[in-house]
């Protein structure tokens, strides 16, 4: 994640009103054989596209330019601007000399946020540097458009970034992309209110801890485990996953969404699903763990559980829904939350990497664990090789929290 998106972040929709854009490399070229402030360089030159990106985005959008650059101040930023005929494009420019910050330290955003008058949720960040724009920006709460002009892979486990483009025409579309995802989701979770408010179903999904996660004579509650459901059921096939199809955020592996009886029927009579063993959909559970992917049930109004799905932060719509709006109610947590051996933790952070909900933060070099947070999925269990971390029932470890 992973830079996981931050799970207090964005709680409420807001639309976005401004954008935040990097500079070098991303508005303007770098050179690396010049030397000085950019204002002062024999010859600029924009990044193909900008110009035109911009004369569509100005419009619409308040822009200002945020950079590191430590050569120059905001006017010299402007002056720079001017050579190559888009000062008159930005509305503001910040500069780690202004804000007293660099990114990716959120504090850099969070002063340029500041200065704008807008909220976290308001802004998107348009940036080529994955550290310094992607990640700093999502810790800060921002949407993220990375700039990917060579299609490089993406360098986080997990997707930070709500959006990528490879050339600046692509991101006007991109932004506008955004924003109906977000109507999705809306949209989405009006139906899954009306469906709670008639009481047609309980929730809309439920996560459930990797099977790897659980030693032998854990397995205390079978029906808790994806594996089981499949076991019990009449038929099941496998298709695409639904959320990553739509949005291609991420690299992890579409055909990882298991569908269950009726639902498998339908789906493998039009085409759109094949049958597999359970041998296979072991296979698939165990992929999925690899790829750091959450298993959840899905519900319909009859309440049955029809699929099982294995589900990522940036494109699933409960983990969206869940992480955007703070709907805690319409994902269930399991009947497990993860317990921590802090003798044998050695504060290594891949667990951290590998939280979707924000339950494990690595502060000043060492893991800290908010249980209140946990999910109890278990990825940060197949994780760890000291074996410092268990899932144990939810209930039994409340009751050991509150002897202490």
């Amino acid at each position: 994640m992973i830079n996981q998106r931050p799970f207090e972040a964005r709680m409420n929709f807001t639309p976005v009103r401004a954008l935040l854009f990097d500079w070098g490399d991303t508005v303007m070229r770098v050179f690396p054989d010049y030397r000085g402030p950019m204002a002062h360089w024999p010859h600029v030159e924009v990044v193909p596209g900008i110009e035109e990106a911009l004369e569509a985005l100005h419009p619409r959008y308040t822009i200002a330019l945020a950079t590191n650059a430590s050569g120059s101040d905001a006017s010299m930023v402007r002056a720079a601007l001017e050579r190559a005929g888009l000062e008159k494009y930005f509305d503001a420019v910040f500069t780690s000399q202004e804000l007293g910050a660099r990114k990716p330290a959120p504090a850099f955003f969070q002063a340029a946020l500041s200065r704008l008058g807008c909220a976290a949720g308001e802004v998107a960040m348009v940036g080529d540097s994955y550290r310094a724009d992607v990640i700093g920006a999502r810790e800060a709460g921002l949407w993220i458009v990375w700039f990917n002009p060579a299609a490089l892979p993406c360098p986080a486990t997990s997707p930070s970034h709500d959006a990528e483009v490879h050339t600046m025409a692509e991101l006007p579309a991109a932004l506008e992309s955004l924003r109906h995802t977000d109507e999705h989701l809306l949209k989405l979770m009006e139906k899954y209110d009306g469906w709670l408010q008639e009481g047609k179903v309980p929730h809309v999904g439920q996560v459930l801890p990797v099977q790897e996660a659980f030693r032998p004579t854990q397995w205390i509650l079978p029906t808790q485990q994806a594996i089981e459901i499949l076991r019990h059921a009449r038929t099941f096939a496998l298709t695409h996953c639904v959320c990553r199809s739509h949005y291609r955020r991420c690299e992890n592996p579409l055909e990882t969404c298991l569908l269950i009886n009726d639902m498998a029927d339908a789906l493998v009579e039009a085409g759109k699903a094949h049958t597999i063993s359970l041998d296979e959909a072991r296979a698939v559970l165990r992929q999925a763990n690899a790829y750091g992917l959450v298993h959840q049930t899905a519900y319909n109004p009859e309440q049955h559980v029809w699929a099982v799905c294995s589900c990522c932060p940036c494109c699933c719509y409960r983990l969206q829904i869940l992480q955007l709006f703070g709907r805690a109610d319409l994902v269930v947590h399991s009947d497990y939350v993860a317990v921590v051996d802090e003798a044998r933790c050695v504060d290594c952070g891949l667990c951290a990497e590998r939280c979707l909900f924000g339950a494990r933060r690595m502060v000043n070099g060492e893991m800290v664990y908010y249980p209140e947070r946990c999910y109890g999925c278990g990825l940060c269990v197949t994780t760890c090789a000291g074996e410092a971390v268990v899932l144990e029932l939810r209930v039994v470890a409340d009751k050991k929290r509150s002897v202490l």
